[in-house]
């Protein structure tokens, strides 16, 4: 999780640790979702980059022209344990 997350600045140790303990807590009987919404300067739902590369985010959500908003599930296999993780993205104008 830390390597997908490197070019996150606000992303630490110690937030990678809490995630991890939360990913390891996942139950087959018992999947999780979260949301999270962020401003962006532009619509486009694929963003590839480079680690070096500057972010493409405008900044506060209140601000910018674009609003990206992602659906995240989080569920374990009952009979081989694996985790499935995916993301579903949305983008509107603000």
């Amino acid at each position: 999780m830390s390597d997908i997350h490197a070019p996150v600045k606000d992303y630490t140790a110690d937030i990678a640790k809490r995630v991890q303990r939360m990913f390891n807590a996942v139950r087959a009987e018992q999947p999780l979702w979260r949301n999270n919404m962020l401003g962006y300067a532009d619509p486009d739902l694929f963003q590839p980059r480079r680690e070096d590369d500057p972010d493409r985010q405008a900044g506060k959500a209140e601000t910018s022209p674009y609003m990206r908003a992602e659906r995240q599930c989080i569920l374990r296999l009952p009979k081989t344990s694996a985790l499935v993780f995916t993301i579903h993205s949305y983008v509107v104008k603000s």
